[in-house]
């Protein structure tokens, strides 16, 4: 995305990767990554540091694609989307989730992978993040007449989020009562 050998980086290739999925996301995250540094609200780590990371990129792709020709730019989507959303600070924190929202951290870890939990945190978040995350299946499935809409009111998925919540603290407890007993055995 950026020239390591320039002086001032203000220069950005936003659409410059072939990703093994959507490309817009991706677009969409390196805009607001080059916009971040062209501000100057952001630094890049140094040339040296920057042509190591170009050559770690290079020697992984040689290696998962021996013999192939073209695949210089191939990206795989959601690891580049984290990579660059952990760079601009806009990547989900999923333990959060895990202990606060676990309806949420479901949907993020098994639902489909959308661009938008990248504006759940960090900067430049957008306050509908979570229900468009929550109902995406329910838009897809709507054009095709497949499945009537049931978009769950905020009261029940807060319902749905207390339900879940109690169902880990329940595993929790019997894990660490598991592996008391497991210990005690020996």
């Amino acid at each position: 995305m950026w020239v390591p050998a320039l002086s001032q980086q203000t220069l950005a290739f936003v659409e410059s990767a072939r990703p093994l999925g959507a490309s817009f996301p991706i677009a969409e995250l390196k805009a607001r990554f080059a916009a971040w540094v062209i501000k100057g609200e952001m630094q890049l780590p140094s040339e040296e540091e920057m042509r190591k990371d170009i050559a770690r990129f290079e020697k992984d792709l040689e290696v998962r694609y021996v013999g192939a020709v073209g695949y210089s730019n191939r990206v795989d989507y959601l690891p580049h989307l984290d990579e660059l959303a952990g760079q601009v600070g806009c990547k989900p924190n999923l333990v959060r989730y895990l202990l606060f929202d676990p309806v949420l951290f479901w949907h993020l870890m098994f639902g489909p992978g959308v661009s938008y939990q990248y504006r759940l945190d960090g900067p430049h978040t957008w306050p509908g993040a979570r229900k468009a995350i929550l109902t995406v299946e329910d838009r897809t499935r709507q054009p095709f007449g497949a499945l009537k809409t049931t978009t769950k009111t905020s009261k029940e998925i807060s319902i749905c989020s207390i339900n879940i919540w109690f169902m880990w603290v329940l595993i929790f407890f019997l894990m660490t009562g598991l592996s008391y007993a497991v210990a005690c055995a020996f």
